[in-house]
């Protein structure tokens, strides 16, 4: 009991620290946020406007981007985000920050609730596991870059305790992934899809291999299955929607590193250790950041800066990874390892997960080049994330090598293993403070236009669409303050140079009359034009005008 309340204290109180971190240092460039804010912030206050104006609805379309364009079939729709539903209250930045901060803390617990009832570690072990996974440098660039998308990156654990729980029926369990799978999708969160995915090829082999009796695949196979059932019905819709949609834009992107396999892998080991060990010794020694940038984009094959880069874990990981493996070596002959035939199948399906990841993450390989011509893959890019992939199944077998080492010690050596491991992770963030955040993190999208605007459409102001324009400023507001449509709006999903992009409209006043038709688009035709009688990019009709 003693310790079960040290471990939880412990863990709270670091979870909290941590988050007031990111949040102080989110606030330490104010009002300047990272780049992608400049496409979610203005996306969360045109659904907070529908919301206002129509209540609680799906927002099929909008006209506030593109001269007319979809809004819910579009895969980074904001609306059913946790993130909208914060803008009840705050600022649409704080409303991002406090996702970030919820979803971590969610992270926090459900990590130590796996290593602690799923596979019956130690408390202390337990709570050290569930700091090691969350506090990284993956989910702390994301938040201060703006990808809303990727901010539900800590609720991984809850998928393994909805497959793995040996007490839940298999319908529950189904029930439980099925809605952290519904909000990954209605989030915008595909990549995130593909990362948990791929970590759950490593970890489920893993996972017997530590707790031989912990999997029953019948079970396993169960728990898919009403999975896949529910995740249907939750987002069936969402993702006809999205494929209807993305058959006009199919954003066919292809990325490739061309490193040699030996150099990638260099380069994916750089990714956890960049931030929290090589970026403080380097300004240590006195070394120049931007050179080491320029390496690590060397060796990985890129030329995304750090920010991108960045998977930093803690050093206390890798100094576990040491102290077990010196304890392996050092009772290795007292060591009785009974081989059997699952044994080997359990190890040949983890080597065949981390091919899989290295596959992905290296743009290279025998099963990515054929996984790749598929609609969802095709669309896909920036492969260097993929390495997050790795992340829970190193912390797995770190607690792993923790929880092995620590029976050997007595009580209060085992307490200050844990509390040295534990702050070493947390002072290992602020390696940030090293560095210039400007810099780092793209941070030049004033956020303040955002929050004058959400505070306007509180007091009532609808900003009705009067006129389409061209807009040469991504960064900022304009359009919709002034009452207009961004004619070419920033939105990944049209690729570079707007290729798929062919708008019968142009610049001026929306209600503008020609053969026909008001200078606006109609959306459904972006989605379903056959089903509304339209062409791809046909306008609205004058004998439409209620639609208009």
């Amino acid at each position: 009991m003693r310790q079960r309340n040290i471990a939880i204290i412990t863990l709270l109180t670091t979870a909290i620290i941590y988050i007031i971190f990111l949040i102080v240092y989110a606030n330490s460039t104010y009002p300047y946020i990272g780049h992608d804010f400049s496409y979610f912030l203005p996306r969360l206050l045109d659904s907070f406007l529908y919301y206002k104006m129509n209540g609680f609805s799906i927002q099929w379309y909008t006209p506030t981007f593109g001269g007319g364009f979809p809004a819910y079939p579009n895969p980074q729709h904001t609306q059913f985000t946790l993130p909208q539903l914060y803008m009840l209250v705050i600022n649409p930045w704080w409303a991002t920050l406090a996702t970030s901060g919820t979803f971590i803390l969610i992270g926090f617990f459900s990590t130590y609730y796996f290593f602690r009832s799923i596979l019956k570690f130690s408390p202390l072990t337990s709570s050290l596991g569930a700091i090691l996974f969350n506090i990284n440098g993956f989910i702390f660039s994301r938040t201060l870059v703006g990808h809303l998308g990727y901010l539900t990156f800590p609720l991984f654990p809850i998928l393994l305790i909805a497959f793995t729980h040996q007490k839940l029926p298999e319908l529950i369990k189904g029930i439980i992934a099925a809605l952290l799978l519904a909000l990954l999708i209605h989030s915008g969160g595909f990549y995130v899809l593909v990362i948990f995915g791929l970590s759950l090829l490593i970890v489920l082999p893993i996972m017997p291999l530590i707790c031989p009796d912990i999997l029953s695949v019948k079970k396993l196979v169960f728990s898919f299955l009403w999975t896949l059932l529910f995740t249907a019905l939750l987002t069936g819709s969402k993702i006809y929607s999205t494929l209807s949609f993305m058959r006009f834009f199919p954003r066919i992107v292809k990325e490739e590193y061309n490193v040699y396999f030996i150099k990638g892998l260099l380069g994916i080991g750089l990714q956890f250790i960049s931030q929290t060990i090589i970026i403080p010794a380097v300004k240590l020694m006195g070394g120049d950041v931007l050179k080491f940038e320029a390496f690590a984009q060397n060796i990985s094959g890129n030329q995304y800066p750090l920010w991108g880069f960045d998977m930093s874990l803690s050093p206390a990981l890798f100094l576990i990874f040491l102290l077990g493996i010196y304890n392996f070596l050092r009772h290795s002959k007292q060591l009785r390892i009974n081989i059997t035939g699952k044994m080997i199948a359990l190890v040949v399906l983890v080597i065949v997960g981390l091919w899989i990841t290295t596959e992905f993450r290296l743009t290279q390989g025998w099963i990515y080049p054929v996984l790749k011509k598929f609609p969802l893959f095709q669309s896909m890019r920036v492969n260097i994330r993929y390495a997050s992939a790795y992340m829970f199944p190193m912390v797995l077998v770190g607690v792993w090598m923790f929880e092995k080492i620590q029976h050997r010690f007595a009580y209060k050596y085992k307490l200050t293993y844990f509390f040295v491991f534990s702050l070493t992770t947390l002072l290992s963030q602020l390696s940030y403070i090293l560095i210039n955040p400007q810099t780092f993190f793209m941070l030049n999208y004033n956020v303040t236009q955002s929050i004058d605007t959400y505070t306007k459409i509180k007091q009532g102001k609808n900003y009705p669409i009067e006129k389409l324009i061209i807009n040469d400023d991504i960064f900022n507001l304009l359009p919709l303050t002034q009452n207009a449509s961004d004619l070419y709006p920033y939105e990944p999903l049209l690729g570079n140079k707007f290729k798929s992009f062919h708008p019968e409209v142009h610049p001026g006043l929306t209600r503008e009359q020609m053969n026909g038709y008001f200078n606006i688009t109609n959306p459904s035709s972006l989605v379903y034009p056959k089903e509304n009688k339209t062409y791809p990019f046909e306008r609205i009709k004058i004998s439409e005008a209620n639609n208009f």
